[in-house]
């Protein structure tokens, strides 16, 4: 049986893009900075960095253990995850670390994911070293992120920011992501032991490589919904 047509003719109300064109690809970019005299690099993890940069989630978000985000702590799950030898960067997670130069080490990182069929991009979890979080670096880190979602070839980005972390959420407003909703039910977060809670998390998004031109411009919503969307429109025209 073959399929059939198209239940809403999307014609003259966006533009179109061919299926077998979609590609996606984790970039090679990397960025250096300084503060307070410390050299600092943003950059691709390493295949080698695995037990380093698990250390570095179990110690800076344990939050992450035992949910869907608990292959962060675990070297083999994490080597899954992202790839080895001529997989490695080539699957739908990937990870970018901030190393403080001088000492060789990871201090920062954010693990991201390629929805490759939706040629999306989401920010996922983010972390610093428990040491460094007084150094102001997260900032820089967000900020080569928001470089390096565009270059993955992405139309759309999509990232959850934590409720309790309204600095994360002031710096990707000034870099353009828009708020358009919360998961007030968010993701579970182990709260130690065999305790969990569930985290509301705010959603933000971004449009990149002509993604919003092939987003259709025509909705047909109730009331509700076209309040949602008036708000989320005129907060992102502030």
């Amino acid at each position: 049986m073959g399929h059939g047509s198209v239940y809403k003719d999307y014609t003259g109300l966006c533009e179109f893009k061919k299926m077998s064109q979609r590609y996606m690809v984790w970039p090679k970019n990397q960025t250096r900075f300084s503060k307070d005299d410390v050299e600092y690099v943003c950059r691709p993890m390493k295949e080698d960095e695995i037990d380093e940069l698990c250390a570095l989630y179990r110690i800076g978000v344990p939050e992450c253990k035992g949910t869907n985000f608990d292959f962060l702590h675990h070297p083999d799950a994490m080597q899954n995850a992202v790839g080895v030898g001529k997989t490695f960067m080539k699957k739908d997670w990937f990870i970018h670390v901030i190393e403080d130069v001088a000492a060789g080490k990871l201090c920062g990182a954010c693990a991201s994911r390629a929805d490759r069929l939706n040629m999306t991009v989401w920010g996922e979890v983010g972390v610093i070293d428990p040491h460094y979080r007084q150094r102001k670096i997260f900032s820089n880190l967000l900020a080569y992120m928001n470089e390096i979602w565009p270059l993955t070839g992405a139309e759309y980005g999509l990232c959850w920011v934590a409720t309790f972390h309204t600095i994360s959420q002031k710096i990707m407003e000034r870099h353009g992501w828009t708020v358009c909703g919360f998961f007030r039910g968010g993701y579970i977060m182990n709260h130690g032991g065999d305790k969990y809670y569930r985290h509301p998390v705010i959603l933000i998004e971004k449009f990149f490589n002509d993604g919003e031109k092939v987003t259709a411009r025509h909705m047909d919503l109730t009331e509700t919904s076209r309040a949602i969307l008036n708000a989320i429109e005129s907060a992102g025209a502030k």
